[in-house]
């Protein structure tokens, strides 16, 4: 016989403080367009956060824009994509009229990521490439133009390593009898598509989107590796001149020119170090001759003694260099920077230190990058070495900046998302750091800039609360 399943402890089918509230909560306006006549905001239903589409106060009354958002709504409701930001509801809400429930995606834009100008990983560009080609195709399968492809409407997870096409304002399909006007963004629009005519040909298709992924794949070339960014020129071509006909075929290419430009690369790289073993050795031969001296002809020239007599006499004595004082810096910082520790904490004697770190065991375990916490808390300020200062430095200084937009009432709602952004995630503020610490040390470690930001960020975030300072 089957056991029945049932909920423990609800005698009579008792539920004594279950909510049954469908409202929506918690509004947060988050962008209002300057000419145009949305805006959106955020709220929450059920413990999640949705995004909310509705009118700007002055085009309430507007029949035309009341079309639009009901043309954006039908639009988004047919296209069910991973790719693509969902779209779940066209409800009424009180004081704001209609308005489209949609997915909401945190995360930043590509634009704001481009502006940034810190550089992502090839893994990360192909990610890009793939979603933005299977969003592109998932729409196309709908019936549906988006005829507004841009780094603005497209968001990046760095959490995830996803991406979410956004915004399907301006998109188009002939199932609809109305606003078929030429519209879009006019950089990301061809020049053909662009000037509206009652030529038929002139209609948007699948090639405005195309055509904008090419824009759009040039505009990540600055932030690409160096390798990747023939590709990327390439595939912009190609999809511009309508040699790519399809998202699918997007992926296919960009799989062929990137494991060509591999293999040419791999091809340079053991050509390379063929040359520098052969010079290596060449090198070694002759130096090997002869240690203290070179052969030249019947004689040998000898070191002059008045040069080694030079180099022992040189006075080895250093001079300590006093750690500046720091509002900032921790007090167990600013301790183990001047040799100051209570004796209670078994700091090592200043004979030792810096090869000596004063820490737990735990903070001597390095990651992934070859540091540990240790280092990040301390060494940066009695090792004396500019590179991890600096980076530190930098680390804090984004550190407080976004704590600073965070407290700020006068923020704008996109500054508090990508201030919020950079507290949280690793990898957005080590990109940052990374940039201004390699412009300035070009010959610098980057794998150590990276490991050193990371952990002095989650170090500076283990004893905060930031619930309250959520956008």
């Amino acid at each position: 016989m089957a056991e029945e399943s049932s909920f423990f402890n609800t005698p009579d089918g008792n539920f004594a403080g279950v909510s049954a509230d469908n409202d929506y909560r918690h509004f947060r306006l988050i962008y209002e367009s300057e000419h145009g006549f949305c805006r959106l905001f955020t709220a929450r239903r059920h413990g999640r956060t949705y995004v909310i589409k509705t009118l700007r106060e002055p085009y309430l009354d507007a029949p035309l824009a009341h079309a639009a958002l009901r043309k954006e709504f039908e639009c988004g409701i047919m296209v069910d994509s991973l790719y693509v930001a969902r779209t779940y509801d066209f409800i009424t809400l009180p004081k704001l009229g209609n308005a489209i429930v949609m997915e909401y995606c945190p995360g930043m834009t590509l634009a704001q990521l481009i502006a940034d100008g810190a550089p992502l990983s090839s893994a990360d560009i192909g990610k890009i490439i793939f979603s933005l080609a299977r969003g592109i195709d998932d729409i196309h399968c709908a019936g549906l133009i988006h005829r507004d492809l841009k780094p603005d409407n497209v968001i990046w997870m760095p959490q995830s390593g996803s991406l979410k096409i956004i915004d399907l304002g301006f998109s188009d399909s002939e199932s609809f009898y109305m606003l078929h006007d030429a519209a879009g963004t006019l950089r990301y629009t061809p020049a053909e598509k662009s000037i509206a005519t009652e030529d038929a040909t002139i209609s948007p298709d699948t090639y405005n989107d195309l055509f904008a992924l090419g824009v759009l794949l040039t505009d990540l070339v600055p932030i690409s590796p160096r390798w990747q960014q023939k590709v990327l020129q390439r595939l912009s071509s190609m999809l511009r001149d309508r040699s790519i006909s399809s998202g699918s075929e997007l992926e296919t290419r960009y799989r062929t020119l990137s494991e060509r430009s591999v293999s040419k690369r791999r091809i340079l790289i053991i050509f390379g170090t063929a040359l520098l073993l052969l010079t290596g050795t060449t090198l070694f031969h002759y130096a090997g001759k002869d240690m203290t001296g070179r052969q030249q002809g019947d004689r040998t020239i000898e070191k002059p003694a008045m040069h080694i007599a030079k180099e022992m006499d040189v006075d080895s004595a250093t001079t300590a260099t006093p750690v500046q004082e720091d509002p900032e810096i921790p007090s167990d910082v600013k301790q183990i920077a001047n040799n100051t520790l209570p004796e209670t904490d078994n700091s090592a004697s200043s004979a030792d230190m810096p090869q000596l770190i004063s820490a737990p065991p735990d903070e001597l375990i390095k990651d992934e990058y070859g540091v540990c916490m240790a280092e990040a808390k301390y060494t940066a300020y009695f090792r004396r070495d500019e590179i991890d200062a600096y980076t530190v430095t930098a680390t804090d200084r984004f550190f407080t900046e976004s704590i600073s937009t965070l407290q700020s009432d006068t923020a704008s709602p996109q500054s508090r998302h990508y201030a919020y952004g950079l507290l949280t995630t690793d990898s957005i503020m080590q990109r940052r750091v990374a940039m201004l610490t390699l412009r300035r040390f070009p010959s610098a470690n980057r794998r150590r800039i990276l490991g050193l930001s990371r952990l002095r960020r989650q170090y500076l975030i283990s004893d905060m609360d930031l619930t309250h300072l959520q956008p």
